[in-house]
């Protein structure tokens, strides 16, 4: 049966894999990212004594003058090392060049030259970014994290405040503000700040665990141990959360737990690194060299998008593709790259292709079900029916907590117009898992109305009002239900 013949309302990617694209990305770069730079890099480029003027549009900064190779952390890789330097430092003299007047992209750019332990660098492109626009927040953001990484947190709260001042959508800024607070022992303020930020954004491991620790020096050892064994379910391997919970643990007199999870930190901990490397935050210098390698990517790659939204400009999009290309091949394990990409295969139809990248990503992690619902959602637009519902099948057993797989598979079957009782058993059991979801009400709703259960359908479609009232679907189910009704 053909899918087109039927409403497929709900079969594409999740909302959350589209944001990737966004150009607010200092807050993405990764905590080991910014170490790095310290540990990779010498401040090799000397800071200028006067600042020279904007670059006019369209003229090539001047280069920085990238450090020796005889600089680069000593290391059997070290020369794979610096040319993964010299690769990065050619993309932000390309971003320059493109973008020079931009002042979103130069706080980006500024950030990368942070990250790889320029701070001269770094000053300048902000600096250069708030002449251009006073109010960028994203500048204020940027020199935020740096003065983290400095430990100068006072900086940092003053900072990420003018940042949220400006622009209090800013949640990344807050996060930073939250992780500073904490540090200047402020657990009160902190903890309201990570609040916010959490119900931006639920599943930040680094959020969390902060936010945890907020909690357990406010003695709300329930709430520390919520937050923390949270994160273990994002993250296993989160081997301080696995510390702080026997600490939590002690606290809350049960010492049997407390026990387990300090044998679980000793057994994560006993992996020993390879002779002739030095590990730091779980990479080796290779490995940190990948990873900022990557990040320079993908800072140009969103830029690029971004540019491309704003202007409509295709050209624009194949560069920003050609970047993030780049940063997955610069890392092998990099997901953001490939999350992006898998979004614009798919928004540009090229669904083989996006298969690809999907097989990437499962082999970096197996155990993540986002990977099989989108490889389900991908047969059912190529009409591999049943190929998608073992998809969708094999996400449940992986996530049977979490409601995405039952309702994938309950819009394919109503798209199908089969197993109808399925479905509504499906869309009860999304209903449960993620009763805030507009969309879930919505499905059962459909399957209801499917099965000639008005009641059960108008009242899950009043409750997909409820929550999303600008739903346009849920408000012309709630039309077409009210008509049935009229004598």
């Amino acid at each position: 049966m053909r899918a087109d013949r039927h409403p497929q309302p709900d079969l594409r990617p999740d909302g959350r894999l589209r944001s990737l694209v966004s150009l607010v990305v200092i807050g993405g770069l990764a905590a080991g990212g910014w170490l790095a730079g310290k540990w990779l890099s010498p401040r090799a480029i000397p800071a200028d004594p006067q600042e020279p003027p904007a670059v006019a549009v369209g003229r090539p900064p001047e280069s920085p003058r990238a450090p020796s190779r005889a600089l680069v952390t000593r290391s059997p890789a070290n020369v794979q090392i610096a040319a993964m330097r010299d690769e990065a430092f050619g993309v932000l003299v390309e971003l320059e060049q493109r973008f020079a007047m931009n002042p979103s992209v130069l706080s980006a750019v500024g950030s990368v030259y942070a990250m790889y332990g320029q701070d001269a660098e770094a000053q300048r492109r902000w600096d250069r970014a708030l002449r251009l626009d006073p109010n960028c927040a994203l500048a204020y953001h940027a020199m935020a994290s740096a003065a983290a990484v400095r430990g100068e947190y006072d900086e940092v709260i003053r900072l990420a405040r003018k940042a949220l001042d400006l622009d209090p959508r800013f949640t990344r800024a807050r996060l930073v503000l939250g992780e500073a607070l904490t540090n200047v022992g402020q657990m009160e303020q902190a903890a309201r700040e990570l609040e916010q930020f959490m119900a931006r954004e639920p599943e930040s491991v680094q959020g969390l665990f902060r936010l945890g620790q907020a909690y357990y020096h406010l003695r709300q050892y329930a709430k520390a141990k919520e937050a923390h064994q949270r994160v273990l379910r994002l993250d296993g391997k989160f081997e301080a959360a696995h510390l702080a919970l026997a600490s939590i643990c002690e606290s809350l007199g049960e010492g049997e737990e407390a026990e387990k999870y300090r044998k679980e930190f000793a057994r994560l901990g006993q992996r020993k690194p390879e002779p002739g490397k030095v590990e730091r935050g779980g990479l080796d210098d290779l490995g940190l060299g990948r990873t900022n390698l990557a990040e320079t990517h993908l800072v140009s790659a969103r830029a690029y998008m971004a540019a491309a939204k704003a202007q409509r400009n295709p050209n624009y999009v194949q560069e920003g593709e050609r970047h993030l290309v780049a940063a997955a091949r610069a890392d092998p394990k990099n997901r953001d790259s490939r999350l992006a990409l898998l979004n614009l295969y798919e928004e540009d139809k090229r669904l083989h292709e996006a298969m690809d990248v999907l097989g990437e990503l499962e082999a970096i992690d197996p155990q993540d079900s986002t990977h099989r619902i989108n490889r389900g959602i991908l047969l059912a637009r190529l009409q591999e029916f049943d190929q998608a519902e073992k998809e969708f099948r094999q996400a449940i057993a992986l996530a049977p907590h979490e409601p995405d797989g039952y309702a994938k598979l309950g819009w394919l079957r109503l798209s199908q117009k089969s197993k109808l009782g399925e479905a509504r058993e499906l869309a009860q059991s999304a209903v449960r898992l993620g009763p805030k979801d507009a969309n879930h009400h919505l499905l059962l709703a459909m399957v209801c109305e499917e099965l000639g259960d008005g009641p059960a359908a108008l009242a899950a479609i009043a409750r997909a009002i409820e929550l999303e009232p600008g739903n346009p679907r849920a408000q012309q189910i709630k039309a077409k239900l009210d008509a049935k009704r009229e004598p």
